[in-house]
């Protein structure tokens, strides 16, 4: 039985304990899961299919969870203001058109990102790219959100997974779903080199993950 259970780890710089645990959370249906590790430098989440089909994309799923929980959790820090000022409104019949659109200007006045700086290398079975992004010239936590909103749009292309931070640089490597390298290659370039000209979405997904296909 403990065979059947299969291992990843995560650096919680890229996704902390609450985003781990609402992944975990929309899987649930999908898998058993055991969550252990050290909460500060890595933590280590065990899967069991309950379904075997879904065992040899386990880790796949599990990122997408994980990025949909991540966004989900972004989009609602950042809808906060706008939620509590309609329920001000619909409350006390406080609040005018200047308050709102003030709401807004400040949602929209975020810190763009510096050009960003990145590398990618195709390792020698042609199957997976290798990706490392510099972080020395930008926030972490934007420079993250902006690259959850990449996978998101890559996501018929290629898996792209997330999976460390060091060095200076977040580690990450992408896996094409259709086995054509070299146009995910060129997509996930594209999306790289434009990742300082493209600002955050602003709204609410909250849409169940996809497994249709796998």
């Amino acid at each position: 039985m403990e065979n059947s259970w299969i291992r990843v780890v995560l650096d919680p710089k890229i996704f902390p304990v609450p985003i781990v645990l609402n992944a975990a959370y929309m899987l649930l249906n999908k898998f058993a899961f055991r969550i252990e590790g050290d909460p500060e430098s890595a933590i280590v989440v065990r899967l069991r299919p309950l379904d075997s089909h879904l065992a040899e994309n386990t880790e796949y799923l599990l990122n997408r969870a994980l990025i949909r929980a991540s966004i989900n959790a972004y989009q609602m820090e950042q809808t906060a203001e706008v939620r509590h000022y309609f329920l001000k409104a619909s409350l006390s019949f406080e609040g005018t058109d200047r308050d709102f659109a003030s709401v807004l200007e400040q949602k929209a006045s975020e810190v763009p990102l510096e050009p960003v700086k990145y590398s990618m290398v195709s390792d020698l079975s042609g199957e997976l790219i290798h990706v490392s992004v510099d972080i020395s010239r930008n926030h972490l936590k934007r420079l993250l959100l902006s690259l959850f909103y990449v996978v998101e749009r890559l996501n018929d292309d290629c898996w792209l997974i997330l999976r460390k931070v060091k060095d200076s640089c977040i580690i990450a490597h992408a896996k094409p779903r259709c086995g054509d390298l070299d146009a995910v290659t060129l997509k996930l370039e594209g999306e790289l080199s434009q990742l300082s000209n493209k600002p955050l979405p602003y709204g609410i997904i909250q849409s169940p993950v996809d497994i249709s296909g796998l």
